[in-house]
C-alpha cells in the first residue's frame, strides 16, 4: 500500500473505530432490519441500512463526528419520503416549517 493509502486507513480509523468491528455491529443492525423489513419499500429499506452503518460507526469511532450525525438525519428525510428540494429550499420538509 502507499504512504496515502495507509494515511487515508488510519484516518478512518480513528473515525470510525476498527473496520471489522463497525463491520460487525453494523451487520448485526441490519439482521434486525432484515427480520422485520417485509413492509418496507426499497427505499425505506436502504436507509434503515445506511443509517445502521452511520450508527455502527457512532458506536465503534468517534461519537461526537457530527458528519454520520447528519448523515442520520438526512436518510430518515430520505428514508421517510420527507425531503424534496423545493421544500428544502422553502425551509420546509413536507409541509412542516422547519
Amino acid at each position: 500500500m502507499t504512504t496515502k493509502t495507509n494515511e487515508i486507513l488510519n484516518q478512518w480509523q480513528s473515525t470510525y473505530g476498527e473496520f471489522d468491528a463497525t463491520a460487525k455491529v453494523s451487520q448485526e443492525i441490519k439482521s434486525t432490519i432484515d427480520k422485520h423489513s417485509e413492509s418496507l419499500n426499497a427505499r425505506q429499506r436502504e436507509a434503515l441500512e445506511m443509517i445502521a452503518t452511520k450508527m455502527a460507526r457512532i458506536l465503534t469511532g468517534d461519537p461526537v463526528y457530527k458528519d454520520n450525525w447528519q448523515d442520520i438525519a438526512g436518510y430518515a428525510l430520505l428514508g421517510g419520503d420527507l425531503y424534496s428540494s423545493s421544500s428544502i429550499e422553502k425551509g420546509m420538509i413536507k409541509g412542516r416549517l422547519e
